[in-house]
């Protein structure tokens, strides 16, 4: 009668969880009648006294499955299973150990078992230390229930469910080993804290999945959940990352906008050069090259042509004849020949760069003062052309004694003022135009004011880095504005982009100041953020600014009015940088739960969740077309996204450090990266679009070429800018560590 009643429990269990094919099987096994019938044959007695078996055996399977036992060696058994699959099934099998080790190590430690925690963690370290590394840090340090319910990271794993891609073939065998091997509890932990996309096919090959590391979670293209790697969480559901996935994005470049009048107007007086040439022709243009042909004869004639030729190339590149030049160099007034020819090219690769597609912003566009307008038509009439042939001039300023102080550093977009913030809640700017001046008296921080980023002293290990010598002693000091109001450290400064009259600084006052540069004083505080603001940026137009904070929340804010305009909730932790995208319509958001996210400033609402990078993302960047989003993060990896595909087009590897910034040129054809390695490097983005759609799709086609490698004494790069003549500005503050 005991083992009946055993049996009976067993089916009964069995049946309340719906495990219909373990259900058949036991009692195939054992030739036991259904539960039904049980109770049925033995009527109401029979059904009270199974009532009261059935509890009794429940509460003691229950607490069998509590033992630590059930959870550690339920993870070594699957881990030992997996790895001994077929390697056709093993890539794709591989991603449910993560999730597994995590969920299993929270319940042991919620169940008060903390020796069998560590010993499960340290057993599982090795297997997901490369991707995992920073989630395995911070659960180390759980210990108490009581740390699992305050842990931002714990939450954010027991509320979401990790999404993992597999094909029906391997999702078959998991359950099977599940059920074979009665791992009940592992089976559990992977019931309720993961969602498995089960797809027809073939499984993914090795490259294959690399790739779908590298996408869009809920892309339009149909690869929900592809692009996310094992255990990151984005907080979304899938219905609502699909229905992100498949809003249009318009990711063309501002209309309207200053580098779009700028275009036509270059476009006007092209034409009106061409006129006028036209008109020039004629009685005067016969009678020179009769005057030609007369000195010279018929080789003169033939010069005459070719200078023709030269004058109207010369007009065609642009007024000055210098308006693609080389470094502001490329011939005055004239230029003709070999100078008008070459600043026609570069002139047309940088109006090619300017006429892309262009969208119209969602947002009331405040108009820029004349004055201003004119220097920035200036600039962009002086941009160089950059590219693989053609790269960027940089200059790296080096702040001395501030390595320990500083917080921030911003350069303005004309390079002409640096801002620097400190953990003193103070900011100082420099005016670089005053380099080389009388310093002050007793000035407390100095200035490395070198022409180019640091190098090795030796003048021939300067030549093999590619690095000019510098022209200024290390020891040169400038004179700089000290701004003071903030209670907090200053983490974040960003000058106005049309002119450097006004700066904004994020604290962790939790307050963003808008400043004066020329008066010194702050115009305005606005306070809305609870926790630490990390980031503050200036819109491509002015006016409008957003913030990213501790408090998981990115902010819009105009510079009128005291409250902010949009909030954008939906990380799972702190937001650590902010960027606006080039036609003012959406920012885009990165934060510590390793995810990218774009915002539609408009309604508030989140466009695209981008979750490929192993570790917490740090930097970000959207290019001046609007097409292409670059990130940065803890590991040193760079992804380049294509925001109209919604895809990432290439995984750019070669730092060593965490990258703090992230720069495009201003064609889009260059992306800048500095990072805690001491080192900038530059990356060939205009190959990205050259690639076929076949080498897209794999991952040796994806790999865009590096260009070049600029080496620090010491100096972590902190901030990146190019100016809108395309000169590249770093700066970070010189670090007294020994070189490894």
């Amino acid at each position: 009668m005991e083992e009946e009643a055993i049996e009976r429990a067993v089916l009964a269990y069995l049946r309340r969880k719906g495990y219909k094919n373990a259900e058949l099987a036991f009692k195939d096994d054992s030739k036991t009648q259904s539960l039904d019938a049980l109770v049925t044959v033995g009527g109401k007695a029979a059904a009270a006294e199974l009532d009261k078996n059935l509890a009794n055996q429940i509460m003691l399977y229950s607490r069998s499955e509590k033992a630590p036992a059930c959870y550690v060696e339920g993870y070594r058994k699957l881990r030992a299973w997996v790895h001994s699959s077929l390697d056709l099934y093993k890539n794709e099998l591989l991603r449910v150990l993560f999730p597994v080790c995590v969920h299993a190590f929270l319940e042991l430690v919620t169940q008060d078992h903390p020796a069998a925690a560590r010993a499960l963690m340290e057993g599982c370290r090795a297997d997901h230390e490369r991707l995992h590394g920073s989630d395995l840090a911070q659960l180390a340090g759980i210990s108490a229930a009581q740390h699992v319910l305050e842990s931002p990271l714990a939450k954010a794993f027991r509320e979401n469910k990790a999404v993992i891609r597999m094909c029906q073939y391997s999702f078959d065998l998991l359950l099977q080993f599940l059920h074979s091997a009665d791992l009940m509890a592992v089976l559990a932990l992977v019931n309720r804290h993961i969602h498995i996309i089960v797809h027809a096919g073939r499984p993914a090959a090795q490259e294959e999945e690399e790739d779908e590391a590298t996408g869009m979670v809920g892309g339009a293209e149909g690869t929900t959940g592809g692009g996310m790697l094992a255990g990151v969480v984005t907080g979304a559901s899938i219905e609502a990352l699909r229905r992100m996935g498949q809003r249009e994005v318009l990711w063309g470049a501002l209309e309207d906008g200053v580098e779009d009048r700028a275009e036509r107007e270059r476009e006007r007086e092209g034409q009106e050069g061409e006129e006028g040439g036209k008109e020039g022709e004629g009685e005067d243009g016969k009678k020179r090259a009769a005057d030609g042909k007369a000195a010279a004869g018929g080789p003169g004639g033939k010069k005459g042509k070719k200078d023709k030729a030269g004058e109207k190339d010369a007009l065609k590149g642009g007024a000055g004849g210098g308006a693609g030049g080389a470094a502001g160099a490329g011939g005055g007034a004239g230029g003709g020949g070999k100078g008008g020819k070459a600043g026609e090219g570069k002139g047309a690769s940088g109006a090619a760069a300017l006429t892309g597609t262009r969208v119209a912003s969602h947002l009331p566009l405040p108009k820029m003062r004349e004055e201003a307008e004119r220097q920035v038509f200036d600039d962009l009439r002086r941009r160089v052309a950059l590219g693989a042939q053609a790269l960027p001039s940089v200059c790296c300023y080096t702040l001395l004694h501030a390595h320990t102080s500083m917080t921030s550093v911003s350069v303005a977009p004309d390079g002409a003022l640096l801002a620097a913030g400190f953990n003193d809640s103070s900011i100082k700017i420099w005016d670089m135009r005053s380099v080389g001046s009388t310093p002050l008296p007793q000035t407390a921080l100095s200035l490395d004011t070198s022409a180019a980023a640091e190098a090795p002293s030796a003048a021939g290990q300067q030549a093999a880095s590619g690095l000019p010598t510098a022209h200024h002693s290390s020891s040169t000091t400038t004179r700089y504005r000290a701004l003071r109001g903030h209670s907090g450290a200053v983490h974040a400064c960003s000058f106005s982009p049309a002119d450097d009259r006004f700066l904004l600084s994020a604290s962790a006052d939790a307050s963003v100041r808008l400043w004066h540069v020329e008066m010194g004083t702050c115009l305005v505080a606005y306070r809305a953020h609870c926790y630490p603001v990390w980031d503050v940026q200036h819109s491509p137009v002015g006016h409008y600014f957003a913030t990213a904070s501790y408090d998981r929340t990115a902010r819009v804010w105009s510079m009128e009015r005291s409250y902010p305009l949009r909030i954008m909730a939906g990380h799972l932790s702190d937001v650590h940088a902010v960027r606006w995208h080039a036609n003012c319509n959406y920012i885009a958001t990165c934060s510590s739960d390793k995810t990218l996210r774009l915002w539609d400033v408009q309604t508030g609402e989140c466009c695209r969740v981008f979750a490929a990078h192993r570790s917490p993302v740090y930097a970000l960047a959207t290019s001046p077309d609007g097409r292409f989003l670059a990130s940065g993060d803890e590991g040193g990896a760079v992804l380049l996204w294509d925001l109209g595909t919604g895809r990432c087009i290439a995984p750019l590897l070669g730092h060593t450090g965490c990258v703090w910034s992230l720069a495009f040129s201003g064609e889009s054809a260059v992306l800048a990266s500095g990072a805690a390695d001491d080192t900038v490097r530059l990356w060939d983005v205009a190959a990205a679009s050259k690639l076929a759609p076949n080498e897209a799709k794999t991952s040796v086609g994806r790999r865009l070429r590096l260009l070049k490698t600029f080496p620090t004494k010491s100096t972590p790069i902190s901030a990146l800018q190019f100016t809108r003549r395309n000169l590249l500005m770093a700066a970070g503050a010189f670090s007294h560590s020994d070189p490894p």
